[in-house]
């Protein structure tokens, strides 16, 4: 996953400075899904699930702000994690 997260955000798959940080986003990005949406990931649902992760991780490593403005939140993000909630039951 980690070389699919770097080519999705434009990293050189062989420079490594950012690799702690991403591989902290994607756990973290596994987990909030894990946990929003408890359901098992089936093979049906895995491109789905991997393109929530990929959304998720560029959208932490690309607004690294302190502050996070309620109005600007990511419509395809919630969309991705309601399609995988519903797709799931």
């Amino acid at each position: 996953m980690l070389d699919k997260v770097k080519i999705a955000l434009g990293i050189d798959t062989d420079d490594t400075y950012f690799d702690t940080y991403l591989e902290t986003l994607i756990l973290a990005s596994e987990n909030y899904i894990k946990e929003l949406i408890p359901v098992e990931i089936t093979e049906e649902l895995k491109a789905r699930y991997e393109i929530t992760i990929l959304a998720l991780v560029t959208y932490m490593f690309n607004n690294r702000e302190m502050e996070v403005d309620a109005k600007s939140s990511n419509k395809v993000i919630k969309s991705l994690l309601n399609s995988l909630r519903y797709r799931g039951e």
